[in-house]
């Protein structure tokens, strides 16, 4: 995949709209494979209720329970959730 969904999401914002046509040529997209990998990453987002698809044009659903953070894994099988300027949050191996 030529694009992460951090990148994907990036592009996207809860009050600005966008289309398909304009994320593929944010992303750079030009083959038909990663077109289509972008609208399976569409289907997900709106299917995990990040994204609506409103006449056509794509927002990013907000979420205020959610908390930006980068995520570090352990070789033991759990994950820290790390957030700039703040304590990093421990998540166990059964919640990822």
């Amino acid at each position: 995949m030529k694009f992460s969904v951090a990148k994907l999401l990036s592009q996207l914002h809860p009050d600005t709209s966008t289309t398909i046509i304009q994320l593929r040529k944010k992303l750079s997209l030009s083959a038909e494979s990663e077109k289509t990998q972008l609208d399976i990453a569409l289907t997900a987002l709106k299917a995990l209720g990040l994204l609506r698809q409103q006449r056509g044009r794509i927002y990013l659903q907000p979420h205020n329970h959610l908390v930006p953070a980068r995520l570090r894994s352990s070789s033991k099988g759990f994950c820290f959730a790390v957030r700039e300027g703040a304590a990093a949050i421990s998540i166990s191996a059964t919640s990822i």
